[in-house]
């Protein structure tokens, strides 16, 4: 979608939240389950049941709000209970779209059934040949099954869908930075990025990817598009060196990563929301500058 629009990844995020914010002020089941997925991607668990919870109130008959309730489940580490709402989903739908098969493939993956989740996996992927977190999925599934030429060509499929995406790039909005985590060949440490709430969640999905072959780094990501005036790029050297000064970090990754793990004494603001010009400004203000980053919690 945001290729599509043309705009970048961080565009879309500020969108989001503009019009989300609209929507609540008389929501529908549509505006709850939006807010259910962006709580979960922020690591706001049991928010984000709530807002399932409120979306399928609204109306009960409507399987997307039994959709939200699976993602925030399966997110939250609970994914047996995840399985079952996606399984309803599909019943109030018998034309349900391949999105359903892919959550009820997670929920089945974090229950360590990888059989189960390779089957349903697959389906997907013949349904939808582009979705590449079908695939990545389904190599670690492939992976812990011990099916190696299997798990290779998996990742092999998502890999050659990222390379796509990226010869696309020109014009269609995505830039170096945030959005090069879309592009490029999937790694072990991609895994950090998945806002699990139990690393044991993460580690599964590492573990897998591992023994499907997929390397644990990459090529070194470059640098985020945010600009504010006066910054300038620094390395990991020069970085560590501004630590040791007692240079403030700034950690603007989301709640769920966040929790997994940061570089001491950083401060958290949100990109998503907790990421504004008089937070930044309180942090910066303190009179050594300050230092943004993205990942790097380990």
């Amino acid at each position: 979608w945001v290729r599509r629009l043309g705009i970048s990844e961080l565009k879309s995020l500020t969108l989001e939240r503009k019009y989300l914010q609209e929507a609540m002020k008389n929501p529908v089941p549509l505006a709850h389950r939006v807010a259910s997925g962006r709580l979960s991607r922020r690591g706001r668990y049991e928010e984000a049941l709530e807002e399932g919870g409120r979306a399928r109130a609204l109306d009960p008959n409507d399987p997307a709000g039994y959709e939200a309730m699976a993602t925030a489940l399966i997110y939250a580490g609970r994914p047996a209970e995840g399985a079952e709402q996606i399984k309803q989903a599909i019943r109030f739908d018998p034309r349900f779209p391949h999105g359903y098969l892919y959550w009820l493939g997670l929920a089945q993956f974090g229950m360590a059934r990888f059989e189960k989740a390779a089957k349903t996996l697959s389906m997907v992927v013949r349904s939808n040949p582009d979705d590449d977190r079908s695939l990545i999925v389904l190599a670690a599934a492939y992976g812990h099954l011990k099916r190696t030429q299997e798990a290779k060509a998996a990742i092999g499929k998502a890999n050659r869908l990222r390379a796509e995406r990226q010869r696309q790039k020109p014009g269609t909005g995505l830039k170096e930075g945030i959005d090069i985590l879309l592009l490029g060949p999937y790694t072990q440490d991609d895994v950090d990025l998945w806002p699990f709430n139990k690393q044991a969640d993460r580690n599964r999905l590492r573990e897998g990817l591992r023994l499907a072959g997929v390397p644990k780094e990459g090529e070194g990501k470059k640098v985020s598009p945010l600009e504010i005036a006066g910054a300038v790029t620094v390395d990991a050297a020069a970085a560590k060196k501004l630590f040791d000064r007692g240079v403030p970090f700034v950690d603007v990754r989301g709640e769920s990563l966040w929790k997994n793990g940061h570089i001491p004494g950083a401060v958290n603001l949100d990109v998503m929301g907790g990421f504004t010009r008089a937070s930044f400004s309180a942090v910066a203000a303190r009179g050594k500058g300050a230092v943004l980053y993205c990942m790097g919690a380990r």
